[in-house]
């Protein structure tokens, strides 16, 4: 399927035609350039403060990856939405909703790109930044950001800014005034507006000429994605603020528990009152329309909560699931252990024995890959199997295989090889892996040579279905060793 043409010409335009722009009404759909009619104004690089770095900015060295980073603000008028008259949050994502309140706001962003333009593939990653812990989180990682993408962090909730509820020395605001004492945010109902004016704004002004949060990359796509809370901050974007605000050319929910914020605020654990066991208000597939690519992957941790809200893969939607694997990848966790030290963020991480082990970092990388190509070029990511279901009981459940790890759903080496029991739900979102002792691996495998051939196999079938890149397997085959009990 063939989506929408590159928009580079509007974001080359020059002066004149980004001044037409800016006349425009609020909700014009004309291009990735696209600018508020209140003027959003994008000020920086951002430099200085207490601290004298970037809060969040990922705590790796760039430049030996050929990436650099920079902060920039943006501040203007952001519009909250409401549901047009008769109308009201469906179950099937297409919701009627239209510019509601007005409100000024000042938030900032950050970009991550490649250092030597030529390595741009014109692909932007504009990332909705997670709050769910009350403060921000969220950097690239992985191997194939780094291969040539741009991925900026849009501070677009309230807690990012402020800080939640007893967590407001980690906002921006407190955690260096000097540096982000200037920002404000009107309120997580204008958060849909804030995500689109920032990333809009920042093409726009990159468009102008060099300075710009782009530098002088050019841009051909835009892919908004977002994980957890901001995964389904990103379906009511899709399926209440993307008819109107046509900024991005495909979207990537990870770790989607199957619910949408509703447009006015409302706290996080009413979007997860689970009462009697079926439907609550906000459960809601994700908007289907065929103009833009929509993906969701999920893990073990989120795909039991989104049975209810299940959508058939189309020409413009697919589903990815993710046996046996927690909430986050390890190594996404091992990173924000890196930057809360370096940020003195001091956050409680729960007893960590026995975690759950599987690694999925490679997936997303892959979804990011095969979207981009949807994107660009049409072509469709494969479909994989969902996990298995049994609706046989009094509650949905996890269909278990032999051992008891779940069916279905794309298979990690650590569950195609049964190397032991993984689990992860709502309850225990990082789930928790007991490992096989040796006589059970015995058992299972014969010997080592066995578990051996059985975890190769497992990760020859990920590369054979363009989930795994040629770099990452060798990393991946060297995982086994952890596994083999001495």
């Amino acid at each position: 399927m063939q989506f929408s043409q590159s928009r580079r010409e509007a974001l080359l335009a020059g002066s004149a035609a980004l001044t037409a722009l800016m006349a425009t009404a609020l909700m014009s759909t004309a291009s990735h350039a696209q600018t508020d009619s209140a003027g959003p104004v994008v000020t920086g690089p951002i430099t200085g403060g207490d601290k004298g770095w970037i809060y969040r900015a990922p705590a790796m060295d760039l430049a030996a990856v050929g990436y650099v980073v920079e902060e920039f603000f943006v501040s203007g008028t952001a519009r909250s939405f409401k549901f047009a008259d008769g109308h009201s949050a469906e179950f099937d994502g297409d919701w009627a909703a239209e510019p509601d309140e007005a409100a000024p706001f000042a938030t900032r962003i950050f970009v991550v790109r490649p250092s030597d333009p030529a390595r741009y593939n014109g692909v932007l990653l504009a990332h909705w930044q997670n709050v769910s812990a009350g403060y921000e989180n969220g950097w690239p990682t992985g191997e194939e950001i780094y291969s040539g993408y741009a991925w900026m962090a849009v501070s677009a909730q309230a807690d990012g800014v402020n800080g939640g509820r007893n967590k407001e020395q980690y906002g921006l605001r407190q955690w260096d005034p000097a540096r982000y004492g200037a920002l404000s945010h009107p309120g997580d109902a204008y958060s849909y507006d804030i995500f689109a004016s920032a990333v809009s704004q920042a093409l726009a002004r990159s468009a102008e000429g060099p300075g710009g949060p782009l530098a002088d990359l050019k841009t051909d796509k835009v892919l908004a994605l977002g994980g957890s809370q901001s995964a389904l901050r990103l379906a009511t974007f899709v399926n209440a603020v993307h008819p109107h605000r046509k900024i991005f050319d495909g979207f990537l929910l990870l770790s989607h528990f199957g619910v949408a914020s509703p447009l006015e605020e409302r706290s996080l654990a009413s979007l997860f009152d689970l009462a009697g066991g079926t439907r609550n208000a906000a459960w809601s597939r994700v908007a289907d329309r065929g103009d833009v690519p929509v993906m969701v992957v999920d893990t073990q941790a989120e795909s039991l909560m989104h049975y209810p809200a299940r959508q058939p893969d189309t020409d413009s939607f697919r589903t990815w699931q993710i046996a046996g694997a927690p909430h986050a990848p390890p190594s996404a966790t091992a990173m924000k252990n890196r930057a809360g030290e370096r940020d003195g963020v001091v956050d409680a991480g729960g007893d960590q024995q026995g975690r759950n082990l599987v690694e999925w970092g490679y997936v997303s990388d892959a979804a990011i890959r095969f979207l981009a190509r949807w994107m660009k070029e049409g072509e469709a990511p494969p479909r994989f199997d969902l996990l298995a279901i049994d609706v046989s009981g009094p509650r949905p459940a996890y269909a278990l295989d032999a051992v008891g790890n779940v069916l279905g759903g794309i298979r990690p080496p650590e569950v195609a090889a049964a190397v032991g029991v993984h689990s992860a739900g709502l309850a225990d979102l990082l789930g928790r892996s007991v490992l096989f002792d040796r006589a059970r691996m015995i058992e299972l495998h014969g010997d080592r040579d066995g578990f051996l051939r059985s975890w190769g196999a497992a990760v020859d079938a990920l590369q054979e279905a363009g989930l795994l890149l040629p770099k990452q397997r060798e990393p991946l085959l060297a995982r086994a060793g952890d596994y083999w009990p001495a």
